[in-house]
């Protein structure tokens, strides 16, 4: 079936992690380039970072409180997308069941019925 909650939070938030551990210096750069304080080239401009303040130091300032916001975020947007997902399936499930009931209007015909159609021989 799905993962539990748990299990899908957590999942959730390794995935947020890794999002923002992989993406935060090119932020690092927009933002410092939003207030004039970069290259036109943003490679050129995580180099320059990465040789005056240091790799760890110099791209990945703030780090810390991004994280404090990513990962629970992260767990939450898994968990309520996997839940409605789950609902909306149920739903669509029973839905279909509800529709493989109802007879098509070519079997409630008496005249067009494929019973009252003769074969041919």
């Amino acid at each position: 079936d799905g993962m539990n909650p748990q299990t899908t939070a957590f999942c959730g938030m390794a995935a947020g992690l890794v999002a923002s551990t992989t993406t935060f210096p090119f932020e690092l750069v927009r933002r410092r380039a939003m207030v004039g304080q970069s290259e036109r080239n943003p490679l050129t401009a995580m180099l320059r970072i990465a040789k005056s303040e240091g790799v760890f130091r110099g791209l990945y300032k703030g780090y810390g409180l991004s994280i404090i916001k990513v990962a629970p975020s992260s767990a939450v947007t898994f968990l309520v997308y996997e839940s409605v997902l789950a609902l909306l399936s149920a739903r669509q499930t029973r839905f279909d069941a509800e529709q493989a009931a109802v007879p098509t209007p070519l079997e409630e015909d008496p005249v067009l019925s494929p019973a009252a159609v003769p074969e041919e021989p």
